[in-house]
């Protein structure tokens, strides 16, 4: 998530996900190990991420979450 530059982002982004981001990645026939494994935790992340807005060049504000989950008490 942090290093997109390196090969094996690089090499899983080619494979699994190549016209998207990881968040939009899904699990595919016949994945590896190791995929399976990235997914479950993207599902777990995915609970408390959201976006750094900074100058809002990379942001997409109708399907990237950028506003937290408000628990409700």
């Amino acid at each position: 998530m942090t290093k997109e530059t390196s090969l094996l982002a690089k090499l899983m982004k080619s494979k699994y996900h190549p016209h998207g981001s990881l968040w939009e990645a899904l699990k595919g026939y016949r994945s590896s190990f190791t995929w399976a494994s990235i997914l479950e935790a993207k599902r777990i992340l995915e609970e408390g991420c959201m976006w750094s807005i900074g100058d809002g060049r990379v942001v997409d504000i109708k399907r990237d979450r950028w506003i937290p989950k408000i628990p409700r008490g």
